[in-house]
């Protein structure tokens, strides 16, 4: 077997699916070059993010530094200087200032959740005009994501010393 047959030998071993799923799972299922989400690659693209070996001398026993998690289209703009795979729209999030890829929405992901018609969270905060004070919006919509993360992940029992006085 040749070097390229190796390498695709090696791509569906368990161990480089593991790694594969903890790399997507750091850069929280979204491409490290432009941020597209892995939901968003899987219906457009029709496949999953890539992840890139940046070189193969530690095959095997790659170091983070070694891979890049990527969209098809970066990933064919590293590999081959050159893609037919048109760059996505992007819209800005009038709340966030963020950029995401839902053209049709004023509000990111985020922003969706916290200012939805069935949660609007501004007007339970009380607050009349949620674009004056864009820094205030930041730093709750970080709360919130937070809040999301831990809810999504919570901490393994025992990692906390909690004590009851």
């Amino acid at each position: 077997m040749g070097k390229k047959g190796e390498y695709r030998k090696y791509l569906q071993s368990e161990h480089w699916q593991q790694i594969r799923k903890s790399l997507i799972e750091e850069a929280n299922h979204c491409c490290e070059r432009c941020s597209f989400p892995r939901w968003l690659s899987k219906w457009v693209f029709g496949e999953d993010l890539h992840v890139h070996h940046k070189n193969y001398a530690c095959l095997g026993r790659e170091c983070p530094d070694d891979v890049e998690v990527l969209c098809k289209r970066c990933h064919e703009l590293e590999t081959f200087g050159r893609t037919d795979v048109a760059e996505p729209k992007r819209a800005t999030c009038i709340f966030c200032g963020i950029q995401h890829f839902n053209v049709y929405s004023e509000l990111c992901e985020a922003c969706r959740l916290v200012e939805g018609v069935d949660f609007p969270l501004s007007s339970i905060l009380g607050l009349k005009d949620p674009y004056s004070d864009k820094q205030m919006w930041q730093l709750l919509l970080q709360e919130i994501l937070f809040y999301l993360e831990w809810k999504l992940n919570p901490p393994n029992k025992g990692e906390f010393n909690v004590t009851k006085d």
